[in-house]
């Protein structure tokens, strides 16, 4: 993309979250919030994973994150994101977190950003 004749790389986000229809909300207020970025939608959290760690795919910008995933749990999806020296840094928001303290706290140790509770 080229904006004020430089050259822009194109954002993205990754969506982790298995319930479709959350999934939909999310996708539908991104695409009326006119945000200028390409949305990748996954479904579990061991995808995610091999997803994210696809040194062949673009970095995302921005990870939302269900704690409530098949296969692999939420907190176990950051806690490996946030050992990867490539994904450390990218901030990752928790999509409807628990509303049990224990479970945000958890989630900001392991490297949260925010949780959609806190925002």
């Amino acid at each position: 993309m080229i904006s004020g004749g430089k050259m822009r790389q194109c954002r993205n986000i990754v969506f982790i979250e298995d319930d479709q229809l959350e999934a939909m909300m999310v996708k539908e207020a991104i695409t009326k919030a006119d945000v200028d970025a390409a949305l990748v939608h996954l479904t579990d959290g061991c995808r995610a994973l091999d997803y994210l760690q696809d040194r062949s795919r673009q970095r995302p910008s921005l990870i939302l994150l269900d704690l409530d995933l098949p296969k692999m749990d939420g907190l176990a999806v950051l806690a490996a994101i946030r050992a990867d020296p490539e994904l450390m840094t990218t901030p990752v928001v928790i999509f409807r977190a628990s509303e049990d303290p224990e479970v945000i706290e958890e989630a900001f140790r392991c490297g949260a950003a925010a949780t959609s509770s806190s925002l």
